[in-house]
């Protein structure tokens, strides 16, 4: 693995909200919880990370959508001080990366936390 620079925590919340827009089994979800807190698009499509009220949005977005700094749901007994990196890596490294215990990678990867495994059953 290789670390190309750091990153925030405002940037992967950004990414990650992104990814659950574009997703099959997220987007309906993120978009109903956007309507709710009366969001539009543009706080995950046209993101300006140097904007500190978009990314209290996108924080509150996070967290109402799925726990995300209220310990519950997928980010339950998430660490609060952590050091975010945008890194590249290789398809060896897989064989050292772990998902979260959460039971859908438990499900998915038959308990071993194994990206490699899970992608057998996907």
């Amino acid at each position: 693995m290789n670390i190309l620079r750091t990153s925030s925590e405002d940037e992967m919340i950004s990414e990650f909200l992104k990814a659950e827009y574009h997703s099959e089994r997220f987007s309906e979800q993120i978009k109903k919880v956007m309507k709710e807190l009366l969001l539009n698009e543009s706080i995950i499509l046209s993101v300006d990370l140097n904007n500190t009220n978009e990314n209290i949005a996108r924080k509150k977005l996070l967290g109402e959508f799925r726990g995300y700094g209220l310990n519950r749901e997928l980010f339950e007994n998430f660490p609060n001080e952590i050091q975010w990196s945008l890194c590249s890596f290789m398809s060896y490294d897989l064989k050292n990366i772990r998902y979260i215990d959460y039971s859908y990678w438990n499900e998915l990867s038959k308990g071993t936390h194994s990206p490699l495994i899970a992608v057998t059953m996907i």
